[in-house]
């Protein structure tokens, strides 16, 4: 199967980083999300909500709704200059989304929370916990690859390595493309401002204020709460490691790129079982049943 054929296969135009690195705990999972949708559980509800309170802590949050890809981008590149405007002046954001390339894949993100100090920026995440404790190392690695790709496509953007054509490319969009009517008129109404209808005048500010940022940090951290009291658990701090990184994305992209099929989870590992909601659809178990 080629590259080509994987994406096509799975509906495939863009995809978040959070997806890619759902890998590392089963492979198989992630296919079978992509397939079959991923049931929006209670968990996952609470943990937007939580995420949208951090926001509102230090930043006022509107919802509007992109109609057309074009308002999608310019959407994407205006809260990028909103963002990295108030890093700049306050010294934190929070929910910076972002986007990039590797081949084949084109991919969104969003990052959790930037700190600049000591003229570094730092990447910042909060992940909420249903039970009390520390996850498990499996989790945890995800959740490091996840930091460590933020890293790659801030930096792909900083070092000017992924620029606004590219951008505009990921969404199928050229120079003279704007926002649809329909748009202007939703975040006209909430008394919201874009930069411009155009989005590739949106993105050329946007780009323009994220490669005047210093350097970006070396280190992570990861501060853990529980779910349901919101209580501090503790938090993970960690250094970029790039054997690790390349490591796990050559194996990330093995799969994207048609050189294999998706991996289930080793017997060892088949614990993690009981927290997939696709175990019926699962060519694994479906083999033991035979």
């Amino acid at each position: 199967m080629t590259a080509l054929n994987r994406l096509e296969e799975l509906g495939i135009e863009r995809i978040g980083v959070t997806k890619l690195c759902s890998q590392l705990w089963c492979e198989m999972q992630t296919e079978l999300d992509l397939r079959y949708g991923k049931p929006r559980t209670e968990a996952m509800i609470q943990g937007g909500d939580r995420h949208r309170e951090l926001h509102e802590e230090i930043a006022e949050v509107v919802l509007v709704k992109p109609r057309t890809l074009a308002d999608r981008a310019a959407l994407m590149f205006q809260n990028m200059v909103n963002g990295i405007t108030q890093l700049l002046r306050e010294g934190v954001t929070r929910e910076l989304p972002l986007i990039g390339v590797i081949s084949p894949l084109k991919i969104l993100g969003q990052i959790d929370e930037l700190v600049l100090q000591d003229n570094k920026v730092f990447i910042k995440d909060y992940k909420t916990r249903q039970t009390p404790k520390f996850p498990s190392f499996w989790q945890q690695r995800c959740e490091e690859m996840q930091l460590m790709f933020y890293h790659q496509l801030l930096t792909d953007i900083t070092c000017k390595h992924f620029c606004l054509d590219d951008a505009l490319t990921v969404f199928n969009l050229d120079s003279n493309d704007s926002i649809s009517n329909e748009f202007h008129s939703t975040i006209s109404k909430k008394g919201l401002k874009l930069h411009s209808p155009n989005v590739s005048n949106i993105g050329k500010l946007a780009f323009s204020l994220i490669t005047s940022l210093p350097s970006i940090s070396d280190k992570f951290e990861i501060v853990y709460e529980h779910q349901e009291t919101k209580k501090y658990i503790g938090k993970h701090e960690f250094m970029l490691n790039p054997d690790l990184f390349s490591r796990d994305l050559k194996f990330i992209l093995e799969y994207w790129k048609g050189e294999r099929e998706a991996k289930p989870v080793s017997e060892k590992n088949r614990w993690k079982c009981k927290f997939c909601e696709h175990v019926s659809k699962c060519p694994l178990w479906a083999s033991q049943e035979k």
